[in-house]
């Protein structure tokens, strides 16, 4: 999860827009719009699957969030020690299947950017005869 984690965070701070600027660098803007909207919506992505399997995970086990009761930190603390540790040891689990849930699409965005060429970006621009700005592979 740590290494996920670093590919990640690094892919967040611009070698991503900067491919794209490579690739198509008469679209500056239209590329980070397009990368800062992906960043957005998967993010939203990921939180709604994870929220799906840690709710599905806790229903099963038979632990509901809807009632106005059982919604508050407050309301579990309320409840006797064994409960609390049977309601709190089913959440660990829960976030963990959440957690590995998400890694599949981690490690398929991994293998995507593995097989991205290298993009030199330089001060000449794009150069349509040669394409000497995008190396395959």
């Amino acid at each position: 999860m740590l290494a996920l984690t670093g590919v990640g965070t690094g892919i967040r701070f611009m070698p991503g827009t900067l491919h794209g600027i490579g690739y198509f660098p008469d679209m500056v803007a239209s590329i980070v719009s397009l990368i800062l909207l992906s960043v957005a919506l998967g993010g939203t992505f990921g939180m709604t699957v994870m929220l799906n399997i840690f709710n599905n995970h806790m229903s099963e086990k038979g632990i509901s969030f809807t009632s106005a009761t059982s919604s508050s930190f407050q309301s579990i603390a309320e409840l006797p020690q064994e409960q609390q540790d049977y309601v709190r040891e089913q959440a660990k689990d829960s976030i963990t299947l959440a957690l590995f849930a998400l890694s599949g699409f981690l490690w398929f965005g991994c293998v995507l950017m593995a097989l991205l060429g290298n993009v030199d970006i330089g001060k000449d621009g794009w150069n349509d005869e040669e394409n000497e700005n995008i190396t395959k592979g």
